[in-house]
C-alpha cells in the first residue's frame, strides 16, 4: 500500500533559510524557477555527537538539454570566500516532467552551508538561488517553498534485538488554521492492517507560521519492521508525506 500526497516536495529535510550573502563569481545568471528548482535539503550527521556530517537534497530541473549539467555551487559560512561546486546525479523523471536530481557535499565538520543550485544548458545557465538571496542549510528543519507537512528528520524505534517495541518522532507542518487533525498511518504487517494515531502538538518555530507535532505509538505485535506515513486534515484538505510514495520504514528486512 502506498499512500499519496497533495503538495510538492514532501521529504525529510533541515531547515532552508534566506541569507543576504550573495553567489560570487557566477556569471549568465538568471533569475528562473522554471528550468531548476530547489526541492529539499538537509545536514545528514556521521558522527554520533553529531559534529560531521554533510549536506545532501534533491533538485526539480526541466528537461531541456540531455547533455545538461545540474551543479550546486555553495560554501560554509564560517568561510563565505571559498566557494565550490559539486555535481548533482539523476535519480528519476517525474509524471510532471521534471527529472528530480540528487547532490551530497563531502563530509566535513559542522557548519551552516549556504549555496544555490544551476542547471548548464543548450548554452545557458539556470539558476535557483533564492530570488537572489542564495539559501542556507542549517540542522534545524523547515519545509520547502511548496510543501505544506514534513516528517522531521528525528524518528527512531526503540528495540529489542530485533523487535520494535515502539517509534516516536516530530512532524513540522504549516499552520494553516487553528482546527487540524495531524496523525499518523502506521503497519506492523506490511499494509494487511494498520493503525492511525493522534500526533499532539508540541510547538512553534519563532517568526513563522511552522508548528511542531510529536507522536509516540507502542506497537501491538512487536514487529520487526514498521512503516508509515504521516497526513494533516486542514480546510477540508488533506495533506500527506509519504516519503515520496515509499513510505517511511524502521526496523530489519
Amino acid at each position: 500500500m502506498k499512500l499519496f500526497k497533495n503538495s510538492l516536495c514532501f521529504m525529510i529535510c533541515f531547515i532552508i533559510t534566506a541569507t543576504t550573502v550573495l553567489i560570487t563569481g557566477s556569471t549568465n545568471v538568471q533569475a528562473s524557477e522554471d528550468p531548476v528548482q530547489l526541492c529539499h535539503a538537509r545536514y545528514h550527521i556521521f558522527s554520533a555527537d553529531g559534529s560531521t556530517g554533510n549536506y545532501e537534497g534533491n533538485i526539480a530541473v526541466k528537461n531541456l538539454d540531455p547533455n545538461k549539467k545540474v551543479t550546486v555551487h555553495y560554501c560554509y559560512e564560517y568561510n563565505q570566500n571559498n566557494w565550490k561546486d559539486v555535481s548533482a546525479k539523476y535519480v528519476k523523471t517525474t509524471s510532471d516532467g521534471y527529472e528530480i536530481w540528487h547532490f551530497e557535499t563531502p563530509c566535513y565538520y559542522y557548519s551552516p552551508c549556504i549555496f544555490a543550485v544551476k542547471c548548464e544548458a543548450n548554452g545557458q545557465t539556470y539558476w535557483d538561488n533564492n530570488n537572489g538571496n542564495n539559501y542556507t542549510v542549517t540542522r534545524d528543519v523547515i519545509l520547502a517553498k511548496d510543501s505544506i507537512l514534513n516528517l522531521n528528520s528525528h524518528y527512531e524505534a526503540n528495540q529489542t534485538y530485533d523487535r520494535i517495541q515502539s517509534i516516536n518522532g516530530y512532524i513540522a507542518l504549516k499552520n494553516l488554521s487553528s482546527e487540524k487533525n495531524v496523525k499518523v498511518r502506521i503497519t506492523e504487517d506490511n499494509w494487511q492492517t494498520y493503525t492511525d494515531i493522534d500526533a499532539v502538538y508540541h510547538s512553534s518555530q519563532e517568526n513563522s507560521n511552522i508548528e511542531y507535532w510529536h507522536y509516540d505509538y507502542k506497537t501491538k505485535t512487536t514487529p520487526k519492521n514498521v512503516q508509515f506515513a504521516v497526513y494533516y486534515e486542514v480546510n477540508g484538505v488533506t495533506y500527506w508525506d509519504n516519503n515520496s510514495g515509499s513510505n517511511y520504514f524502521l526496523g530489519f528486512r
